[in-house]
């Protein structure tokens, strides 16, 4: 069909050894460690991960994106320690029904943690700036022609 280039294949990440098991839990309650941790968001709650997962030290502040095939994001994450979003592909997006508002982040399953303590401090933090923004905004808009 043309959708994956022939040359494009050996560039495609793969895990190096073949998973024994696949599994599938919330992260709050999974019975088992994960390898790797996957979140569906939107760019804002995305962008919140990632600022979250930076302060962990689990992702530069530039994060690698993947696109197609979304299922690269898994060993990125695993094999490079670091958070990565991934835009999905065609087949996952249908498979999964990710909406086209939405975007993957992978954390890596030990860094998680991590991450998920640093997320207070960066809503608190972006709750304060979102406020200054609102503040400054509104002292240099244009007045309100009536």
């Amino acid at each position: 069909a043309g959708y994956v280039d022939p040359a494009e294949v050996p560039g495609i990440p793969t895990v190096s050894e073949p998973p024994g098991v696949v599994a599938y839990a919330p992260a709050a309650t999974a019975p088992f460690a994960p390898s790797v941790v996957v979140v569906a968001a939107t760019p804002a709650q995305a962008m919140i991960l990632h600022e979250a997962a930076l302060r962990a030290g689990v992702t530069p502040t530039t994060a690698p994106v993947s696109g197609r095939p979304g299922c690269a994001v898994l060993p990125l994450a695993m094999h490079q320690g670091q958070a990565v979003l991934s835009l999905g592909c065609a087949g996952n997006r249908m498979v999964t029904e990710l909406a086209d508002h939405e975007l993957y982040m992978a954390v890596p399953g030990p860094a998680w943690p991590a991450v998920v303590e640093a997320l207070d401090a960066v809503l608190d933090a972006n709750q304060i700036m979102n406020q200054a923004y609102r503040e400054r905004s509104a002292a240099v808009a244009p007045p309100a022609s009536g």
